[in-house]
């Protein structure tokens, strides 16, 4: 193959650059809208786990013959932790926790490698309190918009 372009780029035995492709703006639009779409649904159902473990109330949560409550704690933790470390633009997170998110990446943290050592206390607290209330900031009007998903 001398001479000319091969369908995979190579020409001969040298790679040659290809001219890089423009994202067509409506396609950029609706992969936006549908991100901000699935980062809604994905907070609005950590919301509702969060309520269905705290409605059934701290006793039950902190029953230590049957940690199904706890565990699910857990998990909401740290699916809310890798959403909003993977998922959410920086300027969602900018105008809904200027402070940053870390004190839910070193929850999770602890969860996923200390779980052994974590007061379970500490987790209803942020079960309870801290996770619905950062989940109500994150799905305010106007935070979570397709604007801040454009690339």
């Amino acid at each position: 193959m001398t001479g000319a372009d091969g369908p995979d780029g190579v020409r001969g035995d040298r790679f040659t650059r290809r001219p890089r492709s423009r994202p067509d703006p409506a396609t950029t639009a609706e992969r936006a809208q549908r991100d901000a779409e699935n980062l809604t649904a994905e907070f609005r159902r950590l919301q509702r786990w969060a309520a269905t473990i705290t409605g059934r109330g701290r006793e039950t949560f902190l029953d230590p013959t049957d940690e199904t409550n706890y565990l699910a704690a857990q998990a909401v933790v740290i699916n809310l932790a890798e959403a909003l470390e993977r998922r959410t633009p920086d300027a969602v997170l900018g105008a809904a926790i200027p402070d940053g998110a870390g004190a839910v990446r070193g929850m999770r943290n602890r969860l996923a490698h200390d779980y052994l050592f974590v007061d379970k206390a500490i987790v209803w607290d942020a079960v309870s309190r801290g996770v619905p209330h950062l989940l109500d900031r994150l799905l305010a009007d106007g935070v979570i918009v397709p604007e801040r998903f454009a690339r």
